[in-house]
C-alpha cells in the first residue's frame, strides 16, 4: 500500500499489570512506533497500578481515554458509597489500587476524556474505550449487527477504536471499521499474551496489525501474590490461561 507515514500503537485495558505494559512498550519500540493512543482501564485489577499509571506517562501518548473502571475513582474518596455500589469482587481491586495512588494521579486520570475524535495524516478516528454512546458498552463480532449500527448512529469517522471486551476482532458495519484492540493486561480470547494494535497510515489509506506480546507472567503472579492482590486464585487462572469464567 506504499510508503507508511505514521506507525500508532493503540493499547487498552492495562488492569495494573506493569509487566504487561512494559513488554508491550519494548515490542512497539522494536516496530518503530512514532506514538500511542491509550483507550482506558489502566489501573484497577492488577498488583502494580502506581507502576502501571508511571510507565503510560512515559509513552509519546497522543490520545488518553479513559475506561469505566478508571471513572470509578470519581468515588474514590467516599469508601462506603464505593463499596456499597459495586460488587464486592470488583470494589476491593479498586480500593487495592488506592493503596498505592496519591491524589493527583487519580485526578490525572479523571481529567482524561471519554472518547475523543483525532485527525492523523488525514484519517478521522473516533476513539473510545466500550462504544461511541456508551462506555460501559461492548463492540465485538459477538454482538448483534443491528446494536452495532445504533452504537455509532451519528458518528462521522470511519474508524473507531475500542477497547473494554479485552476481545479483539475487527467489524465493518455501516461503511465504517470498528477495530478492537483487546487487552494488554487482561486478555480473555484464549490467548494470555498481551494485546495491541499497530495503525500502519500511509498515502493510499491505512492498515491494521494484530500483535501478541510474551510478558513474564510468573513474575507478575509472584507480585500478585506477595502484594496479597485481591481475590488472587481468580486472578491466577485468567494471567495463566486468557480465559474468564
Amino acid at each position: 500500500m506504499g510508503e507508511i507515514m505514521l506507525k500508532v500503537g493503540i493499547i487498552s485495558d492495562v488492569h495494573g499489570n506493569d509487566l504487561a505494559l512494559k513488554a508491550v512498550a519494548k515490542n512497539m519500540k522494536k516496530e518503530s512506533i512514532d506514538e500511542v493512543i491509550f483507550l482506558g482501564d489502566l489501573i484497577a485489577g492488577g498488583p502494580n497500578p502506581k507502576n502501571a499509571l508511571e510507565l503510560l506517562r512515559k509513552l509519546n501518548v497522543l490520545s488518553w481515554i479513559k475506561g469505566n473502571t478508571d471513572m470509578k475513582y470519581q468515588k474514590a474518596i467516599d469508601f462506603t458509597r464505593l463499596k456499597n455500589e459495586e460488587n464486592i469482587e470488583l470494589s476491593e481491586y479498586y480500593l487495592y489500587a488506592l493503596k498505592e495512588l496519591c491524589f493527583q494521579d487519580i485526578e490525572l486520570i479523571l481529567t482524561k476524556p471519554i472518547k475523543e475524535s483525532i485527525c492523523l495524516e488525514g484519517l478521522d478516528i473516533m476513539c473510545v474505550h466500550g462504544s461511541p454512546r456508551d462506555i460501559s458498552e461492548k463492540m465485538g463480532k459477538e454482538i448483534d449487527k443491528i446494536e452495532l449500527m445504533e452504537m455509532i448512529e451519528g458518528v462521522s469517522e470511519k474508524l473507531i477504536i475500542c477497547g473494554h471486551s479485552h476481545i479483539p476482532p475487527t467489524i465493518k458495519v455501516k461503511g465504517k471499521v470498528i477495530v478492537n484492540v483487546g487487552s494488554v493486561g487482561f486478555p480473555i480470547d484464549e490467548n494470555n499474551r498481551a494485546s495491541y494494535v499497530i495503525l500502519n497510515i500511509n498515502k493510499q489509506g491505512y492498515t491494521i496489525d494484530f500483535k501478541r506480546v510474551e510478558y513474564d507472567i510468573e513474575k507478575i503472579l509472584s507480585e500478585a501474590r506477595n502484594k496479597k492482590l485481591p481475590n488472587i486464585e481468580k486472578y491466577e487462572e485468567v494471567i495463566k490461561t486468557g480465559v474468564y469464567h
